[in-house]
């Protein structure tokens, strides 16, 4: 075969077909490449449905990098999403897709050429005329005179919501001569900085520390809602509403929908009745008519034109009957105004197809041959067969790659298998490449690549080689030294805090209070009998949030410390039992001599570097503290903590390999046959490379093949054996068993756990659990338990969209239809065995199509497993479930998640019910049902308060994520600590628990102790300076935390960079920070001024101190010392500047 590489004339024939066929959509991105490149004019891509637009995107700008040899000579490529929801039923967008329309619409208005891949969902529907989208853009430069209350009122109409702190994309906040603001298509949000009314500097900025991080020239502000509405529409709107259905037949939903029109300009699904808003709507032609079309799939188009304008219809039809208006037919295009437009004027250049068959063939019609790779799955053998006879019959390859990273690890491989490879470069530099050399790497995102020998030409992406790889990101965490402060700048009056000395009391406030001609402002804490404590804000470190293990209000201390003192007794009593029975056995597994397994070697990299995705920071910590375990001649026995989808697998997998490569056998144990089919399979895949053998014992498998299976087993002939508590069973003997993976262990019986216990006296055990325990407890355990915990959460780039919906057959019904139009499959809860059948009839009746089945804790267990394997395996669409999912299996398949009577629920398990879904790279929903609000109690009203803001991932959120770590700590230290947490709450309990290890373990307990410092000196935040309470509260408590010098300055570069200017109140409080940390490095706990003198109180704990203090008093002849623990610096006037008295303190002091 003639040897070709890629070039713009090798697709030249194809571009002048108006019908192409046999043709793969990653063939169809090159040919759409190719004519961005080329045409002096617009294109839109018309595709069927949304589902991979993004790769899409991806695939075309792959190839315009690889066509133009540049990158900058590329053509901007956007996309812009249908909703992905049944129009009127007044639910939310979600905000990934209102934020991708919003930057397709930007380049849309300010580009003169792009691509824009444009599914049917989005082509039905009508839109504006382009002036009204050009006239939304705003750009602002330094030096510019703005009124600030025209920019506030701007970012109120354009959708931006006003915070204390700008926290995601879409918030704003105004703090004195500072506007915070993050527009759309910006990575960082961007700091304004006024004088008077000019702009003096733009600043982007970080979310999550707040400070800046470079200067800006311009800022563009484009709206966050698609199409902000001005007043006059607002008032069309209106009355055409009434107009369609009379005001007195309004529906509940349709009112509460005007009622948030009214407050924030739009409503849940307001974009379906831009009709009523607009005295005219175009079809997309009419908005750019010089924009050449290119139609994917006509056929499918047709049928998705025709089936949406249906349903449009349809839904209009359901809304009006229950008293929603709709304005169809008038926003959405009919199939024949469509293609009749496409007809008119040659404004369709070419349609494309995958098809092969003769019903593809029409005339003039050009068949090219272009296909998708094969997908290797994992199978690197078989890739690199078909990569050789490619080679060898002239045809270039191409292995793209997602980084350079993971490139040159396979550009290793291949030499070490193929003996070649060429070099790696990045896309723009891949033409010339291919000139020298037949294989050739690269790094862009790809998903489809191309096989088209016709061309010369196979580039595989990576997703083929090693299967669909899912693009995730770590979640962002809040920095510790954030994370610190951050729970007291969350409470709200009535919630529960801990003081060290005195206890539990009810937050009132920040209250200032006149001590002589100063006021100073404190924390107002509330105790038993009314009595009130107020807290000095250079004191906040000794306040905590209150987080106990349950809903219950724990019982409030009497002030003064003796209730708070004996709960401490009383929980440090019973602790000492489990920590003396946890010391007694780890003092045992030390001297259990284990097996010493050697260093990781050239096959353990190559399996590591076959994991098709990026290890987040927590599982690289945990493997590299189990492979540090293992090497040792000790046995292990480690305990691995975190959530279903986290990621704990992989690390037990690595484990695994490394004892097989040590001559050992490994016993993977679980409680469910579910269960064990899942690792099975995930097992099965992964070591699918790699000469490891892999079997599983459970009821699934025949007792003939049992028997061999365990004949094998005896004789070392399986490396690897998954099963359930069969594999704890008398029969089951090893040739030599080197580890031990335990998932859920708390799920095993008493006599399985006996068992389990001789376990770990012959081999590496490694216990794995679903239910998270805080890391505090972690830390307070070490060198009691080895505990490794996953906190981070792989993440997609699409999270969960939760909307809280009054209950609604056609909101089921309308979720459950799109999630299976995807290919997809639907949890729906129900936690009421009595009613779960009578719902799952109803889900049957609304989804007729879809296979519907039922599963709760009740059922026989075998029947139980049966079914879940059914969902597992893709039999069933709709699980209609108790919240016997909660701690379930991991299933990506499964996006959409129904809650009926999500108000019945606690915030915890909320959280964990929506975690089982999100785990792929679809967008993932969940519908929280609640009844209508005048059915509500009091109590469940403040619920569903609670379930909005739970939507909004606000602290509320964070506190669920902290209750199932709560019920972690309890599982691990028995039910029994409950009530013990209850009543300290979990920083006061883990402290009992420090202080009871280090004793237990004849260690000296020193508790953590700041310095005080009693000064006559004004130092605070004023409010003018910074008006949230919340805030205040905030950096009290992060100068109050400050350990360290450096962490001074760097909250004092946040202050100003954040606020402006800092007041002398505020330079004082630095300055008294910075002493703080000064003195208490040194022992000083207290640090007081008394009738024109410095009084110290010391603590001093080993002689070196002793000494050093003793040498600084010899050069003080007026110092004194008072037993036990004063010194006096006498002649320290009360009135001098606090700058004057840090200064002389580390001159004469602390030098």
């Amino acid at each position: 075969m003639e040897t070709r590489t890629v070039s713009t004339w090798s697709v030249e024939e194809a571009l002048k077909a108006v019908v192409v066929y046999d043709v793969a959509p990653g063939g169809q991105a090159l040919l759409v490449a190719t004519r961005a490149l080329q045409a002096d004019r617009p294109i839109v891509w018309l595709v069927p449905d949304d589902r991979r637009l993004a790769e899409r995107e991806d695939e075309v700008r792959f190839w315009q990098t690889v066509l133009a040899g540049d990158a900058t000579r590329s053509v901007p490529v956007v996309s812009l999403p249908d909703y992905e929801r049944t129009p009127f039923l007044l639910v939310e967008t979600h905000p990934d897709i209102v934020a991708t329309r919003l930057r397709a619409w930007s380049t849309l208005i300010r580009a003169p050429r792009w691509v824009l891949v444009l599914p049917v969902g989005s082509a039905v529907r009508r839109v504006p005329p382009l002036t009204f989208f050009q006239s939304l853009q705003w750009d602002f430069t330094p030096g510019m005179e703005i009124p600030r209350d025209f920019l506030i009122e701007l970012l109120v109409q354009y959708g931006y919501r006003r915070t204390d702190q700008v926290q995601q994309a879409g918030d704003f906040a105004v703090r004195g001569a500072i506007v915070d603001v993050f527009p759309p298509g910006y990575d960082d949000p961007v700091r304004m900085e006024f004088f008077d009314e000019r702009l003096e500097e733009l600043r982007a900025f970080d979310v999550e520390t707040q400070r800046s991080k470079a200067r800006l020239g311009t800022l563009r502000v484009l709206p966050w809602v698609e199409f902000p509405l001005t007043r006059a529409q607002t008032d069309r709107w209106f009355q055409r509403a009434a107009e369609v259905v009379p005001p007195k037949q309004w529906a509940p939903a349709w009112e509460a929908a005007l009622e948030a029109w009214t407050e924030q300009g739009r409503f849940p699904g307001y974009e379906d009745y831009l009709a009523w808003a607009f005295e005219t709507l175009h079809a997309w032609w009419e908005v750019f008519p010089t924009a050449e079309w290119v139609v994917s799939e006509p056929a499918a188009v047709q049928a998705q034109w025709e089936a949406l304008y249906r349903h449009a219809e349809e839904a209009a039809r359901h809304a009006l009957e229950q008293g929603i208006p709709a304005p169809v037919p008038r926003e959405w295009l009919t199939p024949s105004d469509a293609w009749s437009a496409f007809q008119a004027g040659g404004r369709c250049v070419q349609r494309m197809t995958a098809e092969s068959g003769p019903s593809s063939a029409a005339a003039g019609a050009q068949r090219l041959g272009w296909r998708a790779p094969a997908s290797y799955e994992g199978h690197i053998d078989r890739f690199l067969r078909d990569t050789q006879a490619f080679l060898r019959s002239g045809v270039r390859v191409v292995p793209v790659l997602s980084s350079r990273l993971r490139a040159e690890r396979l550009q290793a491989l291949l030499r070490e298998r193929l003996m070649q490879a060429g070099p790696v470069v990045p896309p723009e530099a891949l033409g010339p490449a291919l000139r020298d050399d037949a294989l050739v790497l690269t790094y862009h995102p790809l998903h489809w690549g191309l096989e088209a020998p016709g061309l010369g030409l196979w580039v595989v992406p990576e997703d083929a080689i090693f299967g669909r790889r899912i693009a995730l990101e770590v979640r962002h965490h809040v920095p510790l030294e954030r994370s610190q402060a951050m729970d007291l700048s969350e409470l709200r009056p009535g919630d529960y805090v801990v003081h060290t000395e005195h206890g539990i009391g009810r937050f009132i406030g920040l209250q200032r209070l006149q001590y002589g001609e100063r006021s100073v402002e404190t924390v107002a804490i509330e105790y038993a009998g009314g009595d009130r404590l107020y807290v000095p804000v250079d004191r906040l470190d000794l306040v905590r949030k209150y987080v106990g293990p349950s809903d219950e209000p724990p019982a409030l201390d009497r002030l003064g410390g003796r209730t708070w003192q004996a709960k401490q007794r009383r929980a440090r009593q019973a602790v000492e039992g489990i920590l003396r029975e946890l010391v007694e056995l780890y003092a045992a597994r030390q001297v259990i001599e284990g097996f010493a397994f050697p260093p990781d070697d050239g096959v353990q990299q190559a399996f590591e570097a076959a994991f098709p995705y990026e290890l987040t920071p927590d599982q690289r910590r945990a493997i590299e503290e189990v492979k540090r375990d293992m090497e040792r001649p000790r046995a292990m026995d480690r305990l691995l903590c975190g959530d279903v989808g986290f990621g704990k697998t992989e690390v037990a997998m690595r484990a695994a390999m490394k004892a097989v490569l040590g001559g050992k056998q490994v016993a993977v144990l679980v409680p469910t046959t579910v269960l064990a089919f899942q690792h099975y399979m995930t097992f099965t895949r992964r070591f699918a490379e790699f000469p490891v053998r892999v079997a599983m014992l459970s009821r699934l498998v025949p007792e003939a093949e049992q028997r061999s299976i365990l004949q094998a087993l005896k004789r070392g002939d399986i490396d690897i054996i998954i099963g359930t508590h069969r594999l704890l069973s008398d029969d089951v003997e090893f040739f030599d068993l080197g580890l031990v993976v335990i998932d859920e262990e708390q799920r095993f019986g008493v006599l399985q756990k006996e068992k389990l216990k001789q376990l770990r006296r012959e081999a590496d055990v490694l216990s794995m659990t679903a239910t998270p325990i805080p890391r505090t407890l972690q830390m307070a355990l070490s060198g009691l338990m080895e505990i490794s915990l996953i906190r981070t959460p792989p993440r997609d780039r699409l999270a969960v969209q939760t909307h809280v919906v009054h209950f609604s057959p056609e909101v089921i019904r309308s979720a459950i239809e799109h999630e299976l139009s995807r290919g997809g499959q639907v949890y729906f809860v129900h936690n009421e065995v009595e009613t779960l059948d009578r719902m799952a009839a109803l889900v049957q009746d609304l989804c007729p199509m879809a296979r519907v089945a039922v599963t709760h804790g009740q059922m026989p267990p075998r029947r139980l497993e049966d079914t879940m394997l059914r969902f597992m395996q893709g039999d069933v669409d709709v699980l209609v479930t108790t919240t016997i999912i909660e701690n379930g299996v991991d299933i990506p398949n499964v996006n959409t998640l129904i809650v009926n009577n999500a108000h019945r629920f606690g915030l915890a398990q909320l959280y964990q019910l929506r975690g089982r879904v999100g785990r792929s790279y679809r967008r993932a929903y969940a519908y929280l049902m609640v009844p209508p609000m005048a059915e509500l109690s009091e109590v469940a009203r403040r619920r569903l308060a609670a379930l909005r803001e739970f939507t909004e991932l606000g602290s509320g959120f964070r506190l669920a994520a902290l209750d199932l770590e709560l019920r972690g700590a309890g599982e691990l230290l028995g039910r029994r600590q409950h009530g013990h947490m209850q009543a300290l709450g979990l920083d006061a309990y883990v402290e009992v628990i420090r202080q009871a290890v280090a004793e237990l373990k004849n260690e000296p307990y020193r508790p953590p102790r700041r310095t005080t410092l009693r000064l006559p000196v004004h130092a605070e935040i004023p409010d003018d300076y910074m008006p949230s309470e919340r805030h205040r509260m905030y950096y009290y408590r992060a100068l109050a935390e400050a350990d360290t010098v450096e962490r001074v300055e760097a909250l004092a570069q946040e202050l100003r960079d954040c606020y402006g200017p800092l007041p002398e109140a505020v330079e004082n409080l630095l300055h008294l920070a910075r002493l703080r940390v000064e003195l208490q490095r040194e022992g000083v706990t207290e640090l007081s001024v008394q009738q024109d003198a410095l009084v110290l109180r010391l603590d001093v704990p080993d002689d070196a101190r002793l000494q050093t203090w003793l040498r600084r008093l010899a050069r003080l002849p007026k110092a004194r010392v008072e037993p036990p623990d004063r010194v006096v610096l006498p002649g320290w006037p009360r009135t001098a500047p606090v700058t004057e008295l840090v200064d002389w303190l580390r001159t004469h002091v602390l030098a």
